[in-house]
């Protein structure tokens, strides 16, 4: 029986299609400097020392194609004053590997939830700098893998103090339920190929 041309032409549309994405998925570090955007979202522009601010994080790819890579443990939140003095929350491992998988598509942020500690700073306006660390799951060997670091732009927060009243503003559907930790996104897909 002869073969439908329409039929054949479909099936491999289809099969360069499916080729196509994982060709197109693109790993390393400098890749991730060069096409993927770190922002943080805050649930609320004030907070107490102590306090927990609920936080979306987002991976936003600025390139074509696909970009995979893993979300470590390291991460950094730095609060700056006006006057130069800083306070830090660091979280750093030696050696470190991949904790959530991700690809990012062009135009589909990849996004998480992962609250940020307000340390001991004096009242005021503050400036907080947020870093997450990244590392390519085809570059690892037994000492870890390759990593990088990604800087969120600068985010205001008004740092109260203990007496007065913290302003929740307008709630913020997507922060409210945040559980603390990588994964809030949902399950990360896993890439479609490896390096040996």
């Amino acid at each position: 029986m002869r073969e439908h041309p329409f039929h054949v032409a479909s099936g491999l549309a289809f099969l360069v299609a499916l080729l196509g994405g994982c060709s197109t998925l693109k790993y390393g570090t400098r890749v991730y400097t060069k096409s993927l955007r770190y922002e943080v979202i805050l649930g609320r522009s004030q907070a107490r020392p102590g306090e927990h601010i609920a936080a979306l994080h987002r991976l936003v790819n600025l390139s074509g194609g696909t970009v995979g890579g893993c979300i470590a443990e390291g991460k950094v939140s730095t609060f700056l004053k006006a006057d130069g003095t800083k306070r830090e929350n660091i979280h750093i491992i030696d050696h470190p590997g991949c904790v959530t998988e991700f690809e990012v598509i062009e135009g589909e942020p990849f996004e998480w939830k992962d609250p940020i500690t307000v340390p001991n700073v004096e009242s005021g306006t503050t400036a907080i700098e947020v870093q997450v660390e990244i590392v390519d799951p085809t570059d690892c060997d037994k000492y870890g893998c390759a990593t990088t670091w990604l800087a969120a732009p600068l985010i205001q927060v008004e740092i109260l103090d203990a007496k007065s009243q913290v302003d929740a503003g307008p709630p913020n559907n997507r922060l409210q339920a945040t559980a603390g930790g990588l994964g809030g996104a949902g399950p990360a897909r896993r890439a479609c190929a490896r390096r040996a």
